[in-house]
């Protein structure tokens, strides 16, 4: 049975396992058309809820048709979407959150974000296009923003970046496996006790807690996707 969650601190309730369509799309597998969309029903069918993506990744329209495959099957659940886009000022994400409604043929998207950011810096240096997308928001284009990171200077960062209205990012997505090791290792010696602890990837919870603890997170919450070594 897929268990489901609620995002980070945006209330949105999603599945557990997230769909990663970057695989269907020609940055992965490069699958035809009705390929990747049968793959993305499938996912549906199977109580995945969770559809991520992104503006490099130009695979709107396999996401697109995998909902109208599935709906045509009879699924009645509304997927939640997130995308991401490079966009670093306020003109460019524009363009970003407007492609997205057009090739997803949709009014709306439940979140989006600025993808791989780096630091504090980095966020300071795309705060128009954050801006901007906090208008998005407003206005009910987007449910909730946020960040994608690979680094542990991204995440502090955010816990402390405010809008122009004083609210924080809703949503910080961390994928931290290789970075996390070089840096909390060189920072302190008990996060390289945990690293070591849990190199099997067998125990996710108790090491996300501890990465939460390590960075000083505890009262901000973030979605760490993790993945199992090869």
């Amino acid at each position: 049975m897929t268990e489901y969650t609620t995002l980070g601190r945006c209330g949105i309730e999603v599945s557990r396992i997230c769909f990663g369509s970057l695989t269907v799309s020609r940055l992965g597998a490069d699958l035809p058309l009705s390929e990747g969309a049968a793959v993305i029903a499938h996912a549906l069918h199977s109580g995945i809820n969770f559809i991520d993506t992104a503006q490099y990744y130009d695979n709107y329209e396999y996401i697109k048709e995998g909902i109208r495959l599935y709906r045509e099957q009879g699924g009645t659940v509304r997927p939640i979407i997130c995308s991401k886009t490079y966009a670093y000022n306020r003109e460019l994400a524009r363009e970003a959150v407007d492609e997205a409604l057009a090739r997803l043929g949709t009014d709306s998207i439940d979140i989006f974000m600025l993808h791989e950011q780096e630091s504090a810096d980095t966020l300071r240096g795309h705060a128009e296009a954050l801006e901007y997308l906090r208008e998005c928001r407003a206005d009910g284009i987007i449910r909730a923003l946020g960040i994608s990171t690979h680094t542990t200077a991204a995440v502090r960062g955010a816990r402390d970046f405010r809008l122009s209205d004083g609210t924080m990012l809703d949503v910080v997505f961390a994928m931290l496996k290789e970075t996390i090791e070089v840096q909390l290792s060189k920072s302190s010696e008990k996060a390289k006790a945990f690293i070591d602890k849990y190199t099997n990837w067998g125990k996710h919870s108790q090491y996300i807690a501890e990465v939460q603890k390590e960075l000083g997170v505890k009262n901000y919450i973030c979605l760490l996707y993790t993945s199992p070594s090869p």
